[in-house]
């Protein structure tokens, strides 16, 4: 029984402790030279919003936690930060999203894209990188922001700690609105921090 990280194997050794001597790590293979290439091509941000881009990758379902995102966005637009907050993905999500949107005055802020055959080229071209997972074995998407060289957030998940050097390439926030909001808000205030995590997810990406 394969579990894709170390964290993932100790919650299924935990559950299921009879199998404890049958599981083993196997990470997801990711080609840095693949996604670069898929990266450098198709389609990205159309508006020609040249401010801040901060973007969310992952179907839109309650686990992954899209509908916390609209309550961050609206504090960021009261505190005056010039941002817009993208979401790729489709889902059952959507019309509570579209909701929140609505009721909020968002639509300025906050850009369901839908999905998209090849998204690589928007997380290249986004300046933060944010995943609001409730819960997740492996944070694909995430390896694959910081492949890209992207600062990122990400909610304190089982596979959190072995994705980000809390602090360095990225933060690790709680599974909630206000951490959420605090963290990013964090990368959108701490330019050195966010320039810093660029540089030091680009080392480990090389490294790995």
């Amino acid at each position: 029984i394969y579990c894709v990280s170390k964290n993932a194997k100790v919650v299924f050794d935990d559950m299921f402790p009879n199998f404890r001597d049958k599981t083993s790590v196997f990470k997801n293979i990711v080609s840095k030279s693949n996604l670069e290439q898929l990266a450098s091509v198709g389609e990205t941000f159309s508006d020609d919003y040249d401010g801040l881009k901060i973007l969310t990758l992952g179907r839109l379902s309650e686990e992954k936690g899209q509908q916390m995102i609209p309550s961050v966005v609206h504090r960021l637009k009261k505190d005056k930060f010039k941002f817009k907050w993208y979401l790729i993905g489709a889902g059952k999500l959507k019309d509570d999203l579209s909701s929140q949107i609505k009721e909020l005055d968002l639509r300025n802020n906050l850009i369901v894209l839908g999905s998209k055959i090849n998204p690589y080229r928007f997380v290249k071209d986004c300046d933060i990188y944010v995943q609001t997972f409730f819960h997740e074995g492996y944070c694909l998407t995430v390896h694959e922001a910081k492949v890209l060289a992207k600062p990122v957030v990400m909610t304190n998940v089982a596979s959190a700690d072995s994705l980000i050097l809390n602090g360095e390439d990225g933060l690790i926030v709680e599974i909630n609105e206000d951490a959420i909001y605090t963290g990013v808000k964090k990368l959108i205030t701490d330019t050195e921090l966010r320039m810093l995590s660029v540089s030091y997810t680009h080392l480990r990406a090389h490294e790995t």
